[in-house]
């Protein structure tokens, strides 16, 4: 569950973390102590995904006016397909420097990673890309807690006293292990007037872990792009990814790997689509007939690995779909596994050709979306 900016800063704030004075609005434009904050201000939409600020989702006002007409007009977009909701109103903060600083879960190494950048106010890919020098890692286990050398290593790398950077190190830690967050991310961290501020936060908690996490699990929903609020209706296991290629599978981890082989071939998957193990032709009907109707899409590409799926259900789910839309757009279907030879007749009768091989499929899958 993704935490909107302000959530994220509410809990940073309760664990002991500076953050800017600021005011919450809604589309009933009501806040209460509005006029109250030192100007000018942020005005910022609140949406669960990054890169708001290069569409216009971060703009700055001198005056209550000024604030107002631009929390308005955020509050009636979208951003990246999510609509804005909320807006947070935040006091301008003066600085000298800003950093990146946050904490994540290594699956790899089965322990938590404290990564500390001295470059703050841009996304960690494009640190890690361009400026990998200027990040630190520290790996802990869940086991121990953040010890003196850690935060010695850390203060060091961003040349920032051990004083004044430990009491936010300890904090983070405290809220990553308190809430079952998956990730807690200050980006930018900034130096003001001798004192650390948390200008931006990011905070990710397990989904898994809702059930014990009331007071997460009570705040307002979080938003889903239109046609991922269409898929909840169709019960579809679906995330949209944004590319051209869509993907139908059975099986998160095949799904993924599909979505890796597209990319792997240079290709961009559109969605995540997973129809689970045992899915019957109805099921298969349904995923294919709502990816049909995606503008977006090129191609769909239909990777199945039959065990308690039946390849002779999936592919007589492929034919209804194709009978039925009135959209025609390239199929590529590889199938093996239970009654694959029975769902290839199925499919080939139809005119829809069934490869067996899933990188030739997902070639020509992204060579048909002209993606190479």
């Amino acid at each position: 569950m993704r935490l909107y900016e302000y959530e994220a800063k509410r809990l940073l704030k309760n664990a002991g973390i500076n953050v800017p004075e600021g005011r919450i609005l809604d589309r009933s434009l009501r806040a209460e102590g509005l006029d109250t904050l030192r100007k000018p201000c942020y005005v910022k939409a609140q949406v669960p995904i990054g890169g708001r600020g290069k569409v216009g989702g971060i703009q700055k006002a001198s005056d209550q006016d000024e604030i107002m007409e631009k929390a308005a007009k955020l509050l009636t977009q979208s951003i990246n397909g999510y609509p804005v909701e909320y807006v947070l109103v935040e006091e301008s903060v003066e600085f000298v420097d800003e950093f990146y600083l946050s904490m994540t879960i290594d699956r790899n190494k089965n322990c938590y990673a404290l990564l500390a950048g001295s470059k703050g106010g841009v996304e960690i890919e494009t640190i890690a890309r361009e400026h990998p020098e200027t990040i630190a890692k520290i790996h802990i286990s869940p086991l121990r807690t953040i010890k003196d050398f850690d935060v010695r290593y850390v203060s060091n790398h961003l040349k920032i006293s051990k004083e004044m950077l430990k009491p936010v190190i300890l904090s983070i830690d405290e809220t990553m292990r308190k809430y079952d967050a998956e990730l807690v991310e200050v980006n930018p961290l900034v130096m003001s007037s001798s004192t650390l501020v948390a200008l931006d936060a990011k905070m990710i908690v397990d989904d898994s872990s809702l059930f014990r996490q009331k007071e997460i699990a009570s705040l307002p929903p979080r938003w889903k792009t239109p046609e991922e609020r269409e898929a909840d209706l169709l019960k579809l296991s679906y995330v949209a990814l944004g590319g051209d290629i869509g993907i139908i599978s059975n099986g998160a981890g095949l799904t993924m790997s599909t979505m890796d082989l597209i990319k792997n071939e240079g290709g961009k998957p559109a969605n995540f689509l997973d129809l689970g193990g045992g899915a019957q032709s109805e099921a298969f009907k349904s995923g294919v007939l709502f990816l049909l109707n995606n503008p977006k899409i090129k191609v769909l590409f239909i990777n199945i690995f039959g065990g308690i799926t039946r390849c002779d259900e999936v592919a007589k789910g492929i034919v209804a779909s194709c009978e039925e839309s009135k959209k025609i757009k390239p199929l590529v279907v590889r199938l093996a596994g239970t009654n694959h030879l029975i769902g290839k007749q199925i499919l080939e009768r139809a005119g829809i050709r069934v490869y067996e091989d899933p990188l030739e499929a997902s070639r020509l899958a992204v060579s048909l979306a002209g993606d190479e």
